[in-house]
């Protein structure tokens, strides 16, 4: 009788594991964007604070914070599109970025994974991003640092 039980509840324990997992992959969710960090536009950035990310909606509130080259300027429909705009910093020189953008439950999380050399000087990089267009301005940044 008692391994019964102890059968009955080992399956039990299986079962609400599994669905607490497939409950955290549905919560989540990888939002597609287009990365242009690095792209080699040429502009001019306004004053953007370390670790911070704009959401942008118009073309009034992009002219706000970056300047471009006309030849450079991207051309973004903000009828279907949101632009992010961040700046991480580190401690150490940056040997490189990765970045996913994930909804989760009624927010966006702009999450960014820094990779360090051992240059001994302080490193920043901006993030522009394009995604479609987000349902509310609820977006936070989330900079991961891993020392290589």
């Amino acid at each position: 009788m008692n391994t019964n039980i102890l059968k009955l509840a080992a399956i039990l324990l299986c079962l609400a594991g599994s669905f607490a997992c497939k409950q955290n992959e549905t919560d989540s969710n990888n939002i597609p964007f287009i990365d242009y960090s690095s792209a080699g536009i040429d502009c001019k950035w306004e004053i953007i604070n370390d670790n911070e990310v704009i959401v942008i909606n118009s073309q009034s509130e992009m002219d706000e914070y970056v300047t471009f080259y006309p030849e450079d300027e991207p051309k973004i429909d903000f009828n279907k599109s949101t632009l992010l705009l961040a700046k991480v910093c580190a401690q150490y020189g940056i040997d490189s970025v990765s970045k996913n953008l994930l909804e989760i439950e009624s927010k966006y999380i702009l999450d960014v994974t820094i990779v360090l050399t051992y240059a001994n000087v302080a490193e920043n990089r901006r993030i522009f991003m394009v995604t479609n267009k987000l349902k509310h301005q609820n977006v936070e940044l989330k900079v991961n640092i891993i020392r290589n």
